[in-house]
C-alpha cells in the first residue's frame, strides 16, 4: 500500500494508540466512516476533558 501522506500516517498511528475497543481494530459501524470524518473525531476532545491535565 502506498500514497499516504505523513500527516495521515500520524493520524492512523494516533487512532491505533487510542483504540480501546473490545478487540482488534476491524470493520464496524465506525469503519464505515470516511477517513476525513475519523480525523475530525480524533481532533475532538473526549467529554469531560478540560485540557489542563486532569479529567472532570
Amino acid at each position: 500500500m502506498r500514497g499516504f501522506s505523513l500527516s495521515n500516517l500520524k493520524y492512523m498511528r494516533s487512532f491505533a494508540a487510542a483504540w480501546e475497543g473490545p478487540g482488534p481494530i476491524g470493520q464496524s459501524d465506525f469503519g464505515q466512516l470516511p477517513w476525513g470524518h475519523i480525523i475530525e473525531l480524533l481532533k475532538t476532545p473526549p467529554p469531560g476533558w478540560c485540557g489542563c491535565g486532569t479529567r472532570g
